[in-house]
């Protein structure tokens, strides 16, 4: 385990070290840092209403996608747990990885065809009579949570 921990170190851990020591620092226009401690970074940050919104809707998304994923992915990961049969297990594992196995890239383009006003599922609804008219899902906060919900469930 040794070799994995000081990659993990070296490649995620030290990375994210340098850049909260970079926080710190004050920027000088121009393009260079000035290596003084500051907090106005910060409190810059924290009293800006138009980052505070970013930030509430950051954190408002992610807990609505963890909260959707745990709900679809732990009936699924129980019941793989929990099943016997070595053969369907390993095929249910298979059908589980297969969305991995394309670029993030291509499943987001698959989703942005998907809930565009003239995509499949408008028009499913529209054809079933369960809506009048095409929701407004891409580039919304739904369509974003649906999409992002679907790309992070198999992790």
């Amino acid at each position: 385990m040794s070799p994995t921990l000081v990659i993990l170190l070296i490649f995620f851990v030290g990375p994210l070290v340098i850049l909260l020591v970079y926080s710190f620092y004050r920027y000088v226009p121009g393009g260079t840092m000035e290596k003084t401690f500051t907090l106005q970074n910060y409190q810059d940050f924290l009293t800006d209403p138009f980052n505070l919104g970013v930030l509430w809707n950051t954190v408002k998304l992610g807990f609505i996608v963890t909260i959707v994923d745990v709900v679809l992915g732990l009936p699924v990961a129980y019941s793989l747990a929990r099943m016997r049969n070595r053969t369907a297990r390993a095929v249910l594992y298979a059908l589980l990885l297969v969305p991995l196995m394309s670029s993030v890239v291509v499943r987001s383009y698959g989703w942005m065809v998907l809930l565009a006003p003239q995509g499949l599922v408008n028009e499913s609804l529209l054809s079933l009579g369960v809506i009048k008219e095409p929701l407004t899902l891409l580039y919304r906060p739904t369509g974003t949570a649906i999409a992002l919900s679907a790309v992070l469930l198999p992790f």
